[in-house]
């Protein structure tokens, strides 16, 4: 953890980049007035390893995500005290961060389960998804996931891409499948894992994750 005080618009930008729970564009975040202002403020997250930056040479900005850190870092903000000069809206922020921490006690769900359910990821972009592509899946996905597993693996336990799965699907929405997933990673009998050779895998298979916090998840496994 940084020796230095983080700043108000420090802390807005890792709880941004937690909610969005992926990559994010700068220029999402500068239309989002989340931006920070003054590079060197930006400069000190990377260096104190709480987030990282990625420029490609055909566009002309930035992408942002937390680190395993920077996501420590921002739960800290669930139970931490309003900062100094936070004014009205950043106090009932903090209300609201306070009654997120207890809901995810309550639920025994993860800030990253949550926050990846719903933020609609498209490749790297992260921008706002459409409203009608945020409705929570039904119980009959879940149950067409484990049948398309069951199809698919050679035996109970055996792991499955999800490029496969979501194949056998057919249809529903990138965000509803990743939300079904999500809820039944919850299950004792269900495990979601990287693929630990990443250079194996394909530009299909690397669409086909699910993010967990700040990690792709690319296998499946029922009944292990």
């Amino acid at each position: 953890m940084p020796e230095r005080e983080l700043t108000n618009a420090q802390r807005a930008l890792l709880l941004a980049l937690m909610v969005k729970a992926g990559p994010v564009e700068n220029r999402y975040l500068t239309r989002a007035k989340i931006n920070l202002k003054k590079a060197p403020y930006r400069d000190q997250l990377v260096d104190w390893k709480l987030i990282t930056l990625r420029e490609k040479p055909e566009v002309p900005y930035l992408t942002l995500e937390l680190t395993e850190k920077g996501w420590g870092r921002a739960l800290e903000e669930l139970s931490a005290e309003v900062p100094a000069l936070a004014g009205s809206l950043g106090g009932t922020l903090y209300l609201l961060l306070d009654v997120l921490r207890q809901h995810f006690e309550k639920q025994n769900v993860s800030a990253a389960e949550f926050f990846s359910a719903y933020a609609g990821q498209t490749g790297e972009t992260a921008g706002p998804a459409p409203r009608a592509q945020r409705v929570a899946p039904s119980d009959d996905l879940e149950s067409r996931i484990r049948k398309a597993y069951a199809d698919l693996a050679a035996e109970p336990g055996a792991w499955v891409t999800l490029e496969d799965v979501r194949r056998a699907l057919g249809d529903g929405s990138k965000p509803a499948v990743d939300h079904a997933l999500l809820r039944l990673d919850r299950e004792p009998d269900v495990s979601l894992i990287p693929e630990s050779n990443q250079k194996t895998l394909t530009a299909g298979q690397r669409s086909a994750a699910v993010r967990i916090g700040n990690q792709d998840m690319h296998l499946l496994a029922v009944g292990r």
